[in-house]
C-alpha cells in the first residue's frame, strides 16, 4: 500500500504541471514521440493509426455542441480514404468517406467537421472537398459508433491543413489553413473601431487579450443546487437528455455560443440578433407586452441605467439551464446586464439567475465579447444529423 501511495504522488507530480499548460500541451507531449515511431515504422495509406492517451483530464464544459458527448477525446484515429458525401451546414459539415481496410474490405466512415460558417471564415469552401477523391484526415473517435470521427486535422484538396480548435497542432508538413484566432486579428488590423454604443457585432474573443476583466466563458464551476436540481443533474443523460445536440437552445445557454451576435435599433424595441440557430431576441423598452407567451427565450422587458442595457427575462420555457443536466423551472427569472467596457472594445456582460426551485441563492454568470468591425452575424441553419454516431 505504500508504495502504491508513492506511485500516485509520483504520477501526480508529473501530472499537474502538465494540466496547468492545458490540454492541448498535453496531448502534444505524448503524441509526438508516437507519431514518429510511426512514421519511421512506414505505416501507409488507408490504414487506421490508433493513439490512445495514458490518463484522462478534465474537459470544460461547452454548452454548443459538445464534442465530447459522442467523441473520445482520448482515441485518436488518422484515415485515408475516399470522399463520397459532403453535407455543407451547422453545426458541423458531415463528410462520408470510404476507407479500404489491408484486406481488401471497405469501411464507411462518418465524419464531423467545424460548422460551414467557421470554415467560411477561414477561406475553406466546399470545393476543398471533391467528391470521389482521396481525403486525408485524424481526429478524435466515436464512443459508440467506431467508424465516426470528430476532426481535427484534415489535409485539403489544394495541400493546405485545416485544423480545428480541438487539435493539438499540426500533423503533416505542408501549408496551413488560416486559424479562427489569424482571421480575428486580421480583421482587427484591418480597421478601425469607430463606434462607441452597443448596437454593432459582438463576438466571441479569440485574440489571447485578456486584460481589463475580460471573461471568455459564461459557466461557474459550482452552483448552489436544491436537492430537486441535484437529483436530476445526477440523472442527466447527456443523449437522451440533451435537446442542445438537435439544434435547439434556450436561456441562459444561448449567451455561450462562440458564435457572433448584433444589437439592432427596432423602434420601441432592441433585438439582438445570434448567429447560433439564428435566433432573434426581442427585448420590450415600454413595459409589458400585451401578450405574455412562454418560449425557450421568454419574454424580455428591458431599461437603460446610465449606459447600461438591463434586461429582465421572465417566461422561458426549456428544461435546462446548462448543457450539464442542471434544470430550471417555469419560475426562473433572468436579469441581464450589457455594458460597453470604456476602451469601447468590449462589451461586458452578467446574468443574475434567480429560480428558487433548482438554486438555494441567485447565480452570477459572467463573459465578455469583442468588437470586431468587418464582422458579420451570417446564416446558421441548423442541421445535424446525429443517427451515424450511434
Amino acid at each position: 500500500m505504500k508504495r502504491m501511495r508513492s506511485y500516485s504522488a509520483t504520477l501526480l507530480l508529473f501530472v499537474l504541471p502538465i494540466i496547468a499548460l492545458g490540454e492541448a500541451a498535453f496531448r502534444v507531449l505524448i503524441r509526438v514521440p508516437m507519431r514518429r515511431l510511426l512514421s519511421a515504422k512506414g505505416r501507409l495509406a488507408r490504414r487506421v493509426v490508433l493513439l490512445s492517451t495514458l490518463f484522462v483530464l478534465p474537459i470544460a464544459s461547452f454548452a454548443h455542441h459538445n464534442p465530447n458527448v459522442h467523441y473520445d477525446r482520448n482515441e485518436e484515429v488518422e484515415i485515408v480514404g475516399i470522399l463520397t458525401e459532403v453535407n455543407w451546414r451547422s453545426p458541423h459539415v458531415q463528410l462520408t468517406v470510404t476507407v479500404t481496410e489491408e484486406d481488401g474490405t471497405t469501411v464507411e466512415w462518418h465524419l464531423d467537421e467545424d460548422s460551414h460558417i467557421a470554415l467560411s471564415r477561414r477561406g475553406v469552401g466546399p470545393d476543398q472537398y471533391p467528391l470521389g477523391e482521396t481525403i486525408r484526415v485524424a481526429g478524435f473517435r466515436g464512443r459508440r459508433n467506431q467508424n465516426a470521427m470528430f476532426v481535427t486535422n484534415t489535409l485539403l484538396a489544394d495541400g493546405r491543413e485545416l485544423i480545428a480548435g480541438q487539435s493539438s497542432g499540426p500533423r503533416w508538413n505542408g501549408g496551413l489553413v488560416i486559424s479562427e484566432e489569424s482571421y480575428q486579428e486580421n480583421l482587427l488590423a484591418d480597421s478601425s473601431e469607430d463606434s462607441t454604443d452597443l448596437f454593432r457585432v459582438w463576438s466571441h474573443d479569440l485574440t489571447g487579450d485578456l486584460e481589463g476583466g475580460v471573461v471568455r466563458g459564461l459557466w461557474n464551476d459550482t452552483y448552489p443546487l436544491t436537492n430537486y436540481a441535484r437529483t436530476t443533474q445526477e440523472n442527466w443523460d447527456e443523449i437522451a437528455d440533451n435537446p442542445f445536440i438537435h439544434c435547439q437552445n434556450s436561456l441562459p445557454a444561448i449567451m455561450d455560443s462562440p458564435n457572433p451576435m448584433e444589437f439592432v435599433r427596432d423602434g420601441e424595441y432592441i433585438l439582438l440578433r445570434h448567429e447560433e440557430l439564428g435566433v432573434s431576441r426581442r427585448f420590450h423598452l415600454m413595459g409589458e407586452p400585451a401578450e405574455r407567451v412562454s418560449s425557450p427565450y421568454g419574454v424580455a422587458i428591458g431599461h437603460w441605467e446610465d449606459d447600461t442595457l438591463v434586461v429582465v427575462t421572465t417566461a422561458v420555457d426549456f428544461p435546462w439551464f446548462d448543457q450539464a443536466g442542471i434544470p430550471q423551472s417555469e419560475d426562473l427569472e433572468l436579469v441581464e446586464r450589457f455594458t460597453v467596457s470604456e476602451d469601447n472594445r468590449y462589451l461586458h456582460y452578467s446574468v443574475t439567475a434567480t429560480d428558487p426551485k433548482i438554486f438555494t441563492e441567485p447565480v452570477v454568470l459572467e463573459k465578455s465579447w469583442l468588437s470586431v468591425p468587418g464582422e458579420e452575424v451570417r446564416s446558421y441553419e441548423c442541421q445535424w444529423d446525429a443517427e451515424s454516431l450511434e
